[in-house]
């Protein structure tokens, strides 16, 4: 109770803020959140938009972090229904608190080291966490029944923050994942066992008021760090340089602070009033049904609140899925060939292929043409093959991280399936940055459509190594948009947006490339006609 309205104000502000910095379908993005974070379900929604929570888009997402609180709260709702049902089955005198807390760890654990869930479910799911909190359960209860020696308790104290500081801060590559939240929950245990038994030197250098207070503060600086963060990088700027993040330490502090004293205090305070939990559990509950009132009406209308013209985008004007409707537009060209008189070209590939369909549609080609698409997770299915092998072209579109190993797979798999490799182009991914946050930032700015986004240069560089090892075979996506160094366009010459999301073409991004890549098609269309008129 003391810690939901922290939750519901940081919402609001998130809110209040994306109102006016973000674009539509960040905002949407921000809203879903919101309701999902009043529910205490954002871990839910995360893992099915953002399945890599290390990736870097991550870092404008405010609210990206209360997936973790979910996990809190249905660990609380969950176990405590677990204790009660167990109790009331097996009736015993004792206290079996403990064993359940046990076999709730031993079977969480088991469910964590299968090697039949994936990374995604092990990282947001509950059942995969459970052995956390019980092994920290079970941690203080064994040691709320101990009196243990305090110069024994130095020696773990020491080895132990010396361990951890280690695994949180260095990058170690032969320790896996696995292995490095395991020894962590160990590592953490025996800090809980060790600190309340050390001597008092120990004591003053673990223990200080100020680590007390950054302790006691520790939900408030848990809920503004990312907020500050992901504004900062959202709407600024995305390096970090000492003054800056300095600046934004500073403000996750004050914020903390101000937090913790008025909204954290001031409601354990209020609580202990006549009435205080009644009226505060009200305004909880009616605080989060207007903040997820107001988050539900943003995601139906697409977050679109006022005009966007350079993304053609207007209020009144959205539909469903808007913002990802014209790239789903491409699965309507999964299927068969039907033509004998057109050159059939197949594009293999996720949500890129889908662009690059988009691409080849903007064209106006389709006289000449035959387009059919197939998933990139379903090409090894028997008419998927059969379709590739019937095309005149088949166009392999790389990830939005490519590696040479994707390369590599899909010459495998031509050599596999018995594919020429002359009838085959692999497609290079594309990039416009990690955010247009700051772009649109400047929107009342003379200089706003002469804007660039920068690109990292290891991206650069991997795409003129996939030239050299492709040759001829390979479709340079990143070049044609490239202004100087490291940046590449933001804006078509009709000042519209080429990318809402810096990763999938709007349709004026689809005709920009049209037009970019039409010498390319046309001279690989006519090789194609020189061919078959042999």
């Amino acid at each position: 109770m003391r810690l939901y309205p922290l939750t519901l104000l940081a919402t609001g502000v998130c809110l209040l803020w994306g109102s006016y910095w973000m674009l539509p379908y960040t905002y949407q993005d921000l809203a879903q959140n919101v309701i999902a974070t009043n529910l205490f379900a954002n871990n839910i929604l995360m893992s099915i938009k953002s399945s890599d929570y290390w990736n870097v888009l991550n870092d404008y997402k405010p609210l990206m972090h209360t997936w973790y609180l979910g996990i809190i709260v249905q660990f609380y709702v969950v176990f405590a229904l677990i204790v009660i049902v167990t109790k009331k089955i097996f009736r015993s005198k004792r206290d079996i608190t403990p064993y359940i807390a046990g076999a709730c760890l031993l079977g969480s654990l088991v469910l964590y080291l299968l090697p039949c869930f994936n990374a995604t479910q092990k990282f947001y799911f509950l059942p995969f966490r459970i052995f956390e909190f019980c092994a920290g359960c079970l941690t203080a209860y064994w040691a709320g029944n101990r009196q243990l020696s305090n110069k024994k308790m130095n020696c773990w104290v020491i080895c132990a923050y010396v361990l951890m500081c280690c695994l949180l801060f260095i990058n170690a590559d032969y320790l896996s994942a696995t292995a490095r939240l395991l020894s962590i929950v160990v590592l953490t245990c025996i800090l809980l066992v060790s600190l309340p038994f050390v001597s008092k030197h120990v004591d003053k250098v673990v223990s200080n008021k100020w680590l007390a207070i950054v302790g006691k503060a520790s939900f408030s600086i848990y809920i503004w760090h990312q907020i500050v963060f992901a504004f900062c990088r959202y709407s600024f700027t995305a390096v970090f340089d000492i003054k800056v993040f300095s600046l934004t330490i500073l403000i996750t502090g004050l914020l903390a602070y101000l937090s913790y004293k008025y909204v954290e205090q001031g409601m354990a305070n209020y609580l202990n009033r006549e009435h205080g939990e009644r009226n505060t559990l009200i305004g909880c509950i009616g605080s989060a049904l207007v903040l997820t009132g107001v988050a539900f009406w943003l995601n139906s209308c697409s977050g679109v609140i006022r005009d966007v013209p350079e993304l053609d985008t207007y209020v009144g004007r959205t539909t469903e899925r808007m913002h990802i409707a014209y790239n789903e537009e491409g699965y309507k060209y999964d299927k068969d060939f039907t033509s004998t008189d057109r050159i059939r070209l197949v594009v293999v590939g996720d949500s890129y292929g889908r662009d690059f369909v988009n691409i080849l549609r903007e064209m106006k080609i389709e006289d000449r043409v035959e387009i059919a698409y197939v998933k990139n997770h379903e090409k090894t299915k028997a008419n998927n093959i059969k379709r590739i092998l019937n095309s005149d072209i088949a166009f392999f579109t790389l990830t939005i991280v490519p590696k040479e190993s994707h390369v590599d797979a899909i010459y495998q798999f031509a050599d596999e399936i018995g594919l020429k490799r002359d009838s085959m182009m692999i497609v290079g991914s594309k990039r416009f940055g990690h955010s247009l946050g700051q772009v649109y930032a400047k929107r009342h700015q003379k200089d706003y459509f002469n804007s660039t986004a920068a690109i990292e240069e290891w991206y650069l560089t991997q795409n003129e190594e996939f030239k050299v090892k492709c040759q001829g075979q390979y479709i340079d996506m990143i070049t044609p948009v490239l202004v100087s160094d490291n940046h590449v366009r933001v804006f078509n010459d009709e000042y519209k947006i080429i990318s809402q999301d810096c990763e999938h073409l709007t349709q004026n991004g689809a005709k920009y490339y049209a037009k970019l890549l039409e010498n390319t098609i046309s001279g690989l269309l006519e090789s194609v006609s020189k061919n078959n008129d042999k």
